[in-house]
């Protein structure tokens, strides 16, 4: 089904873990990414700007990572479409996204906004479709997570 088709009422998988936050003292809230040393210095670094794990998963095409930042639920639109949809249903869409439009590249062209709320815009080259991609996220109790995705062509 192509990824323009796809609404959030897919059928909801096991849920997923959110781990991007940090505690007062700077060690990390949840589990370890796979792959990737979680250290207080490592943390505190890049808890300064939140927007560059999330590019790093947004580039890479990898949903399971990205979906670790995202809201228990969270406002998705892409291509005129817009739906509010679970953790579960956005990774799903991603994932389908990222099939379909296989990233290249992907670059924050513009960050704003004070804690509690943040947001960026980035472009996502993915060959011959390329994608302005806008994030915008809030941090709560010390986790910061993603409330809105919004996908349009460029």
């Amino acid at each position: 089904m192509p990824f323009a088709m796809l609404l959030c009422n897919s059928a909801e998988a096991a849920s997923l873990i959110a781990c991007n936050g940090l505690h007062q003292n700077n060690t990390p809230l949840g589990q370890q990414l796979p792959g990737e040393k979680r250290n207080a210095n490592f943390l505190s670094n890049r808890s300064l700007d939140v927007f560059v794990p999330i590019a790093k998963y947004i580039k890479a095409g990898d949903a399971s990572k990205l979906s670790l930042w995202l809201d228990k639920s969270l406002d998705m639109q892409y291509f005129g479409i817009s739906n509010q949809c679970s953790r579960v249903q956005a990774t799903h869409i991603i994932k389908n996204f990222f099939k379909e439009y296989p990233p290249r590249d992907f670059v924050i062209i513009h960050k704003s906004g004070q804690a509690p709320a943040k947001y960026a815009i980035g472009l996502l080259n993915c060959g011959d479709d390329k994608f302005r991609v806008t994030l915008y996220v809030k941090t709560e109790m010390g986790k910061t997570t993603i409330q809105q995705i919004i996908i349009e062509r460029d």
